[in-house]
């Protein structure tokens, strides 16, 4: 395992340990299936297509446990690669690498619903409250319905 993916494999148990502690069954077996594989890969260590699907569930319930903040977070910043822009002192290589494993993790079919979501989420992104009825307010009922019918999609 070289320094990328281990480093790639402890966010991926911190963000699982502290945001999803419910979920430390499913880190255990993805730890044994690291360990039974050869050669791992990045996409192996990172699961991005199931995270995705996490994190839309979590969406889709307007999990209070994450709130508002970190649920914009989470798809804006750490999981939804195609919607991030490349830092400007990140390499152009290492970044275009990154994007295209990232979407080797889905079907052309997935990625046309979680690209549909995004703009979904995109267009609410400003109207969404900073208030603590903010899983009664229409903009996130909007996402959390987006969050569903993808989730029906990828089933």
């Amino acid at each position: 395992m070289n320094n990328s993916q281990f480093r790639a494999w402890e966010l991926l148990l911190l963000w699982n340990y502290l945001i999803c502690p419910t979920r430390k069954a499913d880190l255990l077996s993805w730890r044994k299936s690291w360990n039974e594989k050869p050669n791992p890969t990045a996409m192996d260590v990172l699961h991005y297509n199931r995270s995705i699907k996490i994190l839309l569930t979590d969406l889709a319930e307007l999990n209070s446990e994450s709130g508002p903040t970190e649920l914009c977070s989470f798809w804006f910043d750490d999981l939804y690669f195609p919607g991030q822009s490349r830092p400007l002192d990140y390499p152009v290589a290492a970044w275009e690498r990154g994007q295209r494993e990232w979407k080797n993790g889905f079907s052309v079919h997935e990625l046309e619903i979680l690209a549909v979501f995004h703009a979904t989420f995109t267009a609410e992104l400003n109207k969404l409250p900073a208030t603590a009825k903010w899983k009664e307010d229409p903009a996130w009922q909007r996402i959390s319905l987006a969050a569903r019918i993808a989730l029906q999609g990828l089933e």
